[in-house]
């Protein structure tokens, strides 16, 4: 446990709602991408597609009952449900945390709150439930990630190429502080860093205030890419992986041995591996999903979890890595010792 903490956090439960999979060549052919970007790609084979009823409050509900059950927890002893995704079934101020908590049956004694940050949020939600538990003498509480954007993507458009992978999904995990709930791993903390120059790389630019309509014809849930250069996107992700690394290492002076981190493509995760020396130590989990936003973590985590006494050994520390163009974070978790 890292030292200094009022009271520790364990992850208690984990709940996965991944849809079925489609083949992303296939999917982009017949969105109208251009032949010769179809035969040049190189990201994940296939990606979690949605079905016409799913929504980030109905997969989400469905990880978080999954996750409950797995843990022990009931409904009523949830304190704090917090959302990480960045797609909604409505604007706000309507909140998928509560959409997701009334569907589980949590008490009026719970808190949801809706965080967005891209795919860094599920982390950054990790340490805020951690903060907030010890703040308020320990309970449980859940992290849930959902996303529906796989419609978000405009195959016509070449800049779009490295979304093609972008999946649907949904990853729940509940976690406490001074239970009596048996833990599966205990979550010792994170550490971030910010490119905030980096804000809107990757953009819907309809439905704000700046522009709420979109103009006649145009899709207007369609995902934009900057023309920023590529050398200076990966620079930034390299530089500020390697950052929240050394500062994560500063306040946990430890040796990392497997790392999990969002599943952006091959080539994204081979970057980032290599920024802080775990290259050929990272569980790879795209290939069967895509990449699922914040739920890239929590299906590394179970990857973890259930391979306990397999590949991955029982005194093994892991790294999470999480990010959004514009924010970075790493984290530790690690095995109950008894």
């Amino acid at each position: 446990m890292a030292e200094g903490l009022a009271v520790p956090v364990s992850v208690l439960g984990i709940g996965l709602e991944l849809p079925p999979t489609v083949d992303v060549r296939d999917v982009a052919r017949m969105g109208g991408a251009p032949p010769e970007l179809v035969d040049g790609y190189t990201g994940w084979d296939r990606a979690c597609h949605a079905k016409p009823d799913d929504h980030p409050s109905t997969l989400g509900a469905r990880a978080l009952a999954q996750a409950l059950a797995q843990s022990g927890v009931a409904p009523d002893e949830l304190r704090l449900v917090l959302f990480t995704g960045s797609s909604r079934d409505y604007v706000p101020s309507w909140s998928v945390a509560n959409e997701i908590m009334h569907a589980n049956g949590a008490s009026n004694r719970c808190l949801g709150l809706d965080l967005t940050a891209g795919c860094v949020a599920t982390l950054a939600a990790l340490d805020f439930a951690q903060g907030w538990l010890s703040a308020h003498g320990g309970g449980c509480a859940a992290v849930v990630a959902a996303e529906r954007w796989s419609q978000t993507i405009d195959y016509t458009d070449p800049g779009t190429v490295n979304l093609w992978a972008y999946g649907d999904s949904a990853g729940a995990l509940v976690v406490g502080a001074g239970t009596d709930h048996p833990p599966q791993l205990h979550y010792l903390g994170a550490e971030f860093a910010s490119a905030a120059e980096l804000n809107g790389h990757v953009l819907i630019p309809y439905g704000g205030t700046r522009a709420p309509l979109a103009p006649e014809g145009a899709n207007p849930f369609a995902r934009r890419v900057s023309d920023r250069p590529k050398d200076v996107i990966t620079s930034t992700y390299r530089a500020n992986y390697r950052r929240a690394f050394d500062a994560l290492r500063e306040v946990f002076p430890l040796d990392p041995t497997r790392m999990v981190s969002n599943q952006t493509s091959p080539a994204i995760i081979g970057m980032t591996s290599t920024s802080v020396g775990m290259d050929g130590r990272t569980i790879v989990t795209g290939h069967a999903t895509g990449h699922l936003g914040g739920t890239d973590m929590v299906v590394g985590i179970d990857t973890f979890v259930r391979d306990a006494g397999g590949e991955y050994a029982a005194d093994d520390v892991l790294l999470v890595g999480a990010s959004a163009s514009y924010g970075f974070g790493m984290g530790f978790l690690t095995r109950p010792t008894n």
